[in-house]
């Protein structure tokens, strides 16, 4: 006896062709209402760590002490840091003159000194310049008026030449 239905000269549609035993269309490939669930609950829970992995980086980041690097064109003016945050002030200098930058005034307890030094700038000869830099921790909250004098050590407060101050809030 002949199974298939009778041909009609039609062109038969894969859509329109039924699967003898369920009754559904052909490659729909239907998933088990268990497995639908599954997969469900996998992509919610990887969608969760995803946000879960991406909120810790932000967090990461802005809680993370920031450098924080002045020059001269920044005299005058007010720095808001963080406690953590290091500043580091670059100046120009030029030691071979005897002339050299100093803290004149702080507040050490908001702001500590790190380090200080002086580098001349690259393949410069006898009498050329350098840089002066001075690096600073924010310890605690508080503000602080830094202020920075170039000078000779030995000839006292008259033979300053420049000066550079700026006003340094350090916030929690």
């Amino acid at each position: 006896m002949n199974t298939l239905p009778p041909d009609t000269g039609e062109e038969k549609h894969p859509s329109s062709m039924r699967s003898p035993n369920t009754l559904q269309d052909v490659g729909a490939n239907p998933q088990p209402p268990e497995r639908r669930k599954n997969r469900t609950i996998l992509i919610i829970v990887l969608t969760v760590v995803a946000l879960f992995v991406l909120g810790i980086g932000i967090v990461v980041m802005l809680t993370q002490p920031k450098q924080l690097t002045l020059t001269e064109t920044d005299s005058g003016k007010t720095i808001v840091a963080h406690t953590g945050d290091q500043i580091t002030i670059q100046l120009a200098a030029n030691a071979t003159t005897g002339f050299a930058w100093a803290i004149d005034k702080t507040d050490t307890t908001v702001l500590a000194l790190q380090r200080e030094t002086y580098t001349p700038y690259p393949g410069g000869g006898l009498g050329s310049g350098g840089t002066a830099v001075f690096i600073f921790r924010a310890q605690h909250p508080g503000t602080v008026h830094l202020q920075l004098k170039y000078w000779r050590s030995w000839e006292g407060d008259s033979s300053v030449d420049k000066r550079y101050d700026v006003t340094i809030q350090v916030q929690g």
